[in-house]
This record gives structure tokens, C-alpha cells and sequence, in this order.
């Protein structure tokens, strides 16, 4: 006779089935990190030019107006008085193409685009251009007392 053989059972494992981790959190903090960067760069400050001056030697005074040359947003930044010249302090930063927009009694005079770097070896000067003063005048425009 043969002794009782021992059995063994065999072994049924983890009392649960293992849970598989939970990616929320990391999902959530991944979003919370790219909104906190993007949050960042639209609440960046805006970089300003500190002075620029406009030397306007027509007969006529004008409105001066400024954009990036790509969007379809104008700023005015100034009013030049007839044979003048008028400095403006803390101009946005228009980037690398400046573009302004001149107006005289109403009538658009157009524009002249400068580059960044013209404006800076000019010191930040803009000086209006005498076809101005020919343009008004072909259009029968009087000067200003």
C-alpha cells in the first residue's frame, strides 16, 4: 500500500485581478502644463521702441498711423504739425517691417514701409517724403494756415 500522496493545490493566484493604473493624472498634468505655457506667452509683455520721431516737412499736417504691414490693424501714434517734427515715446514694437499710414485733411496719402533696421540707422526718424506735398497739391488740397 502506498501512503497517502500529499496534493498540493495549485495556487489560484492574486486574490483580485491587478487594476491597471489610472492615466488621468498624468493626462490632467500634461494639459495643465501646456495651458500654464500658453497662458505665459499671451500675458508676455509687449516690447515697446522707446522714442520714435516723425519730421514732417509739407505744408500740411497729418495723421501718422503705424501697423506690422500684415495685418489689416492700424494704431495711430501721431498728429505732425505742417513743417514739424513730433516725438512719440513707448511705440509698440511693430517686429521687423513698420509700415505707416499718413493722412491729410481726410484724404489717405498712403503708405511707407520701412524695415526694422532702416528705422534703427536712422534713429528711429521717419521722415515724410516730399511726393506728399506733391500728391496734396495735385489734388487741389490747400496748405494749413
Amino acid at each position: 500500500m502506498n501512503p497517502p500522496a500529499a496534493v498540493q493545490r495549485p495556487s489560484a493566484g492574486p486574490a483580485s485581478l491587478p487594476r491597471p493604473r489610472p492615466r488621468m493624472p498624468f493626462v490632467l498634468g500634461g494639459l495643465a502644463i501646456a495651458g500654464a505655457l500658453l497662458v505665459s506667452q499671451l500675458l508676455a509683455a509687449p516690447h515697446f521702441v522707446p522714442r520714435i520721431t516723425v519730421d514732417n516737412r509739407t505744408g500740411y499736417g497729418l495723421l501718422v498711423e503705424v501697423s506690422d504691414g500684415h495685418s489689416s490693424g492700424w494704431s495711430p501714434i501721431a498728429t505732425v504739425d505742417r513743417t514739424g517734427a513730433t516725438s512719440v515715446e513707448q511705440v509698440y514694437d511693430e517686429g521687423d517691417v513698420w509700415q505707416f499710414r499718413l493722412t491729410a485733411q481726410s484724404v489717405d496719402l498712403g503708405t511707407i514701409r520701412l524695415s526694422r533696421s532702416q528705422l534703427e540707422r536712422a534713429g528711429w526718424h521717419v521722415e515724410i517724403p516730399a511726393r506728399i506735398t506733391d500728391s496734396l497739391r495735385t489734388r487741389d488740397i490747400e496748405p494749413q494756415p
